[in-house]
């Protein structure tokens, strides 16, 4: 009787250990592919929409800017001995320089990218949708392995960043 109780003991110590490992298997799939989700998504995007968005932000702060100049008719006005008012001179800067600033910044943008190859929106989208599949199949994998323990009577934790869609599966959608 005693060996039996024996044999049993390791046999649960055994299926523990294998039910622990391939749960940590699966998570470091889990963690891995997360990291290949935030590097597609650290990547730049490709120069040209770089420049544009450079363009777009110059170009804004210009309109913005010329609205806060004083205008050449102020000048001419004969009322106004000391000149318009204005606050901030900066403007001035952006209102008559965003074209010289939109190049500088254009040419800074290029010399970046010599050493860095950007992506495409499509692309990166098409990229983290493959990989957001990828990673709802190994929660899934996961939340299955964690639920087959349980039934077996072991007790394991969940992550606290799973998945909601793979913990609340129905056990028929579980792989």
């Amino acid at each position: 009787m005693k060996e039996l109780a024996a044999s049993i003991f390791v046999s649960t110590r055994n299926a523990s250990t294998e039910v622990r490992e391939g749960l940590q298997s699966i998570r470091q799939h889990i963690r891995r592919l997360n990291d290949q989700i935030d590097a597609v998504k650290a990547i730049p995007p490709v120069l040209e929409t770089a420049i544009a968005r450079m363009e777009s932000y110059v170009d804004g702060k210009a309109d913005f800017a010329r609205s806060q100049v004083p205008r050449v008719a102020e000048f001419m006005d004969v009322s106004m001995y000391d000149g318009p008012r204005m606050e901030k001179v900066e403007y001035f800067a952006m209102a008559y320089l965003a074209p010289l600033i939109k190049q500088c910044m254009a040419d800074q943008l290029k010399a970046a990218y010599a050493t860095v190859k950007g992506i495409s929106d499509d692309d990166r989208e098409r990229q983290l949708e493959k990989l957001g599949v990828e990673l709802l199949d190994a929660e899934l994998v996961e939340e299955s392995i964690i639920r087959d323990a349980e039934r077996a009577g072991f007790q394991l934790s969940r992550r606290a960043k799973a998945d909601p869609r793979a913990v609340l599966a129905a056990d028929k959608d579980l792989p």
